[in-house]
């Protein structure tokens, strides 16, 4: 009876320092990431590829040896930050790098790794002004009955470079409703259904950046339900991610 005593004791005692030394670890991985995202956007933005490149490569070394096991972060986020590392290496390796192009992707890598450090100020947040902004003046522009295609591409271009960091800190659901509006407005030139799309997507925006996830579906789904239809493309992107992720680890192993 003593020894059991001893043992709860021992457990007790020693259990809160495991699990700070267990966040502890898992922040300074997602820290050491990020200052290696951020040497990243230097050397790109002073043009100096071959440095890029190779401190890319440094960090998608870091990345494949991470133990994801012990991190709070989805199949998803795996998959949305090694496809950033992907699609800037692409790009690093092109015989003609195009300058506007790795700017873009180097900057889309850096905040997307940002976010698995769960800090009170993401890189993330700061495009909710962008955002705003940006339907404010499609929605007035749209009731004037203007050509709103070129502002549109404006409007996607943004959520390209912010929704790797979104599937980091956000449920599937989540994504996937802010993915429907935006390849509704894709898809459907209607001026009217446009209006209303543009309108609902602004409802979101808040609670998207600054509010819960119950907030954002309050927006989008009022009654609660989740369709069947978003049910089966959640599944296919936690499929479509594990077959990403592994075949682009195996890739990175074989060039080791």
């Amino acid at each position: 009876m003593v020894r059991i005593f001893c043992i709860v004791i021992l457990s007790l005692f020693f259990y809160p320092n495991m699990v700070d030394a267990e966040q502890a670890f898992m922040i300074s991985d997602s820290k050491q990431w990020t200052s290696s995202a951020t040497r990243i956007v230097k050397e790109v933005d002073a043009g100096r590829y071959v440095e890029a490149r190779q401190e890319l490569d440094e960090l998608a070394k870091q990345f494949s040896r991470s133990n994801f096991a012990e991190k709070e972060l989805s199949v998803q986020a795996i998959q949305a930050l090694s496809t950033c590392i992907i699609d800037l290496e692409g790009r690093l390796n092109r015989i003609t790098p195009n300058p506007n192009e790795l700017n873009f992707y180097a900057k889309r890598l850096l905040i997307t790794f940002d976010a698995t450090r769960h800090s009170n100020q993401p890189m993330w947040q700061s495009y909710y002004l962008v955002l705003k902004r940006q339907l404010d003046k499609m929605l007035v522009d749209s009731t004037q009955n203007k050509d709103i295609r070129e502002e549109l591409n404006i409007l996607h271009n943004h959520y390209v470079i912010l929704r790797p960091a979104l599937v980091v800190t956000k449920s599937p659901i989540t994504v996937q409703k802010v993915d429907s509006l935006f390849l509704f407005l894709e898809r459907d030139s209607n001026k009217d259904h446009q209006q209303v799309a543009l309108g609902q997507l602004k409802k979101l925006l808040f609670p998207l950046f600054y509010g819960s996830e119950q907030d954002v579906l309050a927006v989008t789904n009022p009654n609660g339900k989740v369709p069947i239809s978003t049910f089966l493309s959640i599944i296919s992107v936690i499929i479509i991610g594990i077959l990403t992720f592994v075949s682009w680890r195996k890739r990175l192993q074989s060039a080791m």
